[in-house]
């Protein structure tokens, strides 16, 4: 459901500093290029995603109101906020690990999604835009209805753009809008500032995620950790 408050954790406001501003200019002007056919990458950092077997602690992570959220973040005790990438092999296995935590644990686990698409996935700048869009035009909902399509699309970049397209107007969206929205500068920020909030964070792969209970003690994800290492982290922060 589309969160109106973040009230649930109280958490500390992320400080980017000055190079992650320098990134976020950077990944801006890739963005901008994506859909005007110049390029098709937002993030020119290489990447590969390891499962690391140790969390560590991290700088606090802010919940905001134009999240998209699965789940209530006023009921949940546990909120798991990911930086992804849809193209992303490994975001794709973490996304189904996400929703069988989501089915385990019912309202205990919220689950936020930010943008951290790569350059390495040719869809994912395509993606990241699309997906955004979706929401701007249909809601939270549709939102995640519109990403469990996304995380299936398996084709070239050639022809990503029509599937992507045909995709939201199924879901109910006006063809005319989605296509505007493609070009949108806003939503071109949007992923921009969160791809370089999750690198300031410390983000080297894709997916990263930042587990956070209710005291604000929060834990890191930095790979598609398997569902029982997911639960055993949940677990420990329920206590």
């Amino acid at each position: 459901m589309e969160q109106e408050q973040n009230t649930n954790p109280e958490v500390k406001k992320l400080n980017i500093s000055t190079p992650a501003a320098i990134i976020t200019a950077g990944v801006l002007i890739a963005v901008a290029l994506i859909f005007s056919g110049k390029g098709n990458d937002i993030i020119k950092k290489p990447s590969t995603n390891e499962n690391v077997t140790e969390t560590k602690p991290v700088e606090p992570v802010s919940l905001r109101q134009d999240d998209h959220v699965f789940g209530d973040l006023n009921k949940a005790e546990v909120v798991i906020v990911e930086y992804s990438d849809s193209d992303c092999p490994f975001c794709q296995r973490f996304h189904q690990s996400m929703k069988d935590v989501i089915k385990d644990y019912g309202t205990k686990v919220a689950w936020v999604y930010r943008y951290f698409p790569l350059s390495i996935h040719a869809n994912a700048g395509n993606e990241a835009i699309a997906l955004e869009c979706s929401a701007e035009l249909g809601g939270n909902d549709v939102f995640w209805k519109y990403l469990d399509e996304v995380i299936e699309i398996t084709v070239s970049p050639e022809k990503s753009a029509n599937i992507l397209t045909s995709t939201a107007v199924r879901l109910g969206l006006d063809e005319k809008l989605f296509s505007k929205c493609l070009t949108s500068q806003s939503v071109a920020k949007k992923i921009a500032d969160q791809s370089a909030e999750a690198q300031a964070l410390g983000a080297r792969g894709t997916p990263y995620s930042i587990v956070i209970n209710k005291k604000n003690e929060q834990v890191a994800i930095p790979g598609a950790y398997p569902i029982e290492e997911i639960k055993k982290i949940i677990d420990g922060l329920m206590k």
